[in-house]
């Protein structure tokens, strides 16, 4: 009988990578034919894995790494938009400050600087009780309440795919513009 066993270790404690090998398979033609799925895997969850990829290093990853340089983020999604199918889901990131409490000034001011933001898209960005997250996010999938639920029908799906774009498009100058208001490098 052929047996599979999957060893996924975190590189770092922050699992923004993870290592995957496979053991103990004893027929070569099924441990080739996981390899290539866990390789596919690993592409899915790996963000840092750019390799054929027509996107930009750190495109999808930009706006977490500028908001982490005005202070530490006790946030685990690093990504605004899926690296892999940017039409997988809406396009936000949800995140907080390390020990810093909801009502303080820096929120404010970082949401003063992505709502005053003049892009393709409109931004927010809200509070959300039931995560205890704050949430950064184009208005138009704030309004229409689309995170992971894309629409079916066609014209609705064009709409979003096309703020999808808009909202990509956007990500380089917001970042730019979240450096300027808080002096960062």
């Amino acid at each position: 009988m052929d047996t599979l066993s999957i060893k996924i270790t975190p590189l770092n404690p922050d699992f923004h990578n993870a290592d995957i090998g496979i053991v103990g398979f004893s027929n070569d033609k099924w441990k080739k034919h996981f390899s290539k799925w866990i390789s596919s895997f690993m592409d899915d969850i790996d963000p840092y894995n750019r390799t054929n990829r027509n996107i930009e290093l750190n495109d999808d990853t930009a706006l977490f790494l500028t908001i982490e340089k005005i202070k530490d983020l006790s946030s685990r999604q690093i990504s605004i938009f899926e690296i892999n199918n940017r039409y997988t889901r809406g396009v936000y990131l949800y995140f907080n400050f390390k020990s810093v409490p909801k009502t303080n000034s820096i929120y404010a001011k970082l949401k003063d600087s992505i709502e005053s933001f003049k892009g393709k898209s409109s931004w927010r960005m809200e509070y959300v009780k039931n995560r205890k997250s704050h949430l950064i996010i184009p208005q138009y999938f704030y309004d229409n309440d689309i995170q992971r639920i894309i629409p079916e029908e066609e014209e609705l799906l064009l709409t979003f795919k096309q703020e999808v774009d808009h909202a990509i498009a956007d990500l380089p100058f917001l970042t730019e513009k979240i450096k300027q208001d808080f002096q960062l490098n």
